[in-house]
């Protein structure tokens, strides 16, 4: 058995090493949108509450990819919800580079959920 330690990988050039052939996240959110916390995150530099049921996840570096993949959930303690993503310019079809928008409602109403979470992925700048 061998064990692989490094501080610091590089490529050839002796910049940063990058992942061939494989996505991973770039960005995660935890977010308590009823008191406006962030529980945990990655890639994210802020969260503005928007309106009730909308927040706006802000990312630390921006992605290159215009339509990047967010895969978003809430849960609540009572009730069923829906979750949906949107661009940063609150549209469907607003590309997502700086930030996007998480919308969640239990039943027809907008609800700001206890526990939001999110992952983003796609190509960093």
């Amino acid at each position: 058995m061998s064990t692989l330690k490094a501080d610091t990988i590089q490529n050839t050039s002796g910049g940063a090493a990058t992942l061939t052939k494989q996505e991973v996240p770039k960005a995660r959110l935890m977010y308590d949108h009823a008191n406006t916390n962030i529980d945990g995150s990655f890639n994210i530099s802020s969260v503005n509450d928007a309106a009730a049921g909308r927040h706006q996840a802000n990312f630390t570096s921006n992605l290159s990819l215009g339509f990047a993949t967010i895969a978003s959930s809430s849960d609540t303690s009572s009730g069923q919800n829906d979750t949906s993503v949107r661009g940063g310019g609150n549209s469907v079809t607003t590309q997502v580079t700086t930030g996007y928008q998480v919308l969640t409602y239990k039943t027809t109403t907008a609800t700001d959920m206890e526990l939001d979470a999110s992952v983003s992925v796609g190509d960093l700048v």
